[in-house]
C-alpha cells in the first residue's frame, strides 16, 4: 500500500545542530559540543549564550547560507531514496524561515531528492499540511511539534531521538514512536534496509 510520509528537515534528514553549533563556536567563540544540547531552545542549556546572541546567530547562520551547506544525518538520503523507490510519496515539512527556501532546495537537490511538489515551509502548525496532503507517517524531533502532530492528526508519528527530546513520554504507542536512526524507523515501517 502506498504511503504519504512526511518528513522533517532539520534533526531529522541534516545535521543542523552541528551546522548551526559551529557557526556559533566561529562568531562568539562558545565550544560546540553537542551533548550540551538538552533544551530545543539552545540559550537555555550553552554556558555563555544569551537569548539575542541565539537568534542572532541562527538568523545570520540560514541567511548566510547554512541551511544549503548542512551535512546530511546518517543514512536519511539513502533512507528517503528507499522509501521512494518502494512507490511512496515524500513530502519534507519544515518550520525554517522562508529565507531558506532557495537553499534547502539546492541542498536537496545536491543530494538526488525532488522536491518540486514536496517541500513545503510551515508557517506554524505543520499539522495543517498533514492533514492537506493525507501524510500517513511523519518523523520529527521537535518536542513541540510532535504533541501538536499527535493532537491534531491520524498521522503515525516518530520522534526522532535528540537529548533535547527525551522529557516527552513516549510510553504509550499510540502517541509516538520513538526512534534512534534511520536504520530503525526503516525497519519499523517494513523498508528494506
Amino acid at each position: 500500500m502506498k504511503k504519504v510520509y512526511g518528513i522533517d528537515l532539520d534533526g531529522v534528514t541534516f545535521r543542523f545542530k552541528r551546522g548551526l553549533g559551529l557557526h556559533i563556536e566561529d562568531v562568539l567563540g562558545i565550544p560546540f559540543r553537542e551533548e550540551e544540547i538538552t533544551h530545543y531552545y539552545w540559550h537555555e542549556c550553552v554556558d555563555g549564550l544569551s537569548k539575542e546572541d541565539f537568534n542572532r546567530c541562527f538568523h545570520e547562520f540560514g541567511e548566510g547560507g547554512g541551511y544549503r551547506d548542512l551535512d546530511p544525518l546518517p543514512g536519511s538520503i539513502e533512507g528517503i531514496k528507499k522509501i521512494l523507490a518502494e512507490g511512496h510519496e515524500v513530502r519534507f515539512i519544515t518550520s525554517r524561515p522562508k529565507y531558506a527556501y532557495r537553499d534547502t532546495v539546492e541542498c536537496l537537490v545536491e543530494h538526488g531528492l525532488d522536491t518540486n511538489t514536496y517541500l513545503h515551509f510551515a508557517e506554524g502548525d505543520k499539522s495543517v499540511y498533514i492533514k492537506r496532503y493525507n501524510v500517513d507517517v511523519f518523523i520529527d524531533d521537535s518536542p513541540y511539534t510532535i504533541p501538536e502532530i499527535v493532537s491534531n492528526t491520524r498521522a503515525q508519528i516518530y520522534c526522532m531521538d535528540h537529548l533535547f527530546n527525551r522529557h516527552l513520554d513516549d510510553n504509550d504507542d499510540e502517541w509516538f514512536r520513538r526512534v534512534y536512526n534511520w536504520d530503525e524507523f526503516l525497519k519499523e515501517e517494513g523498508i528494506n534496509v
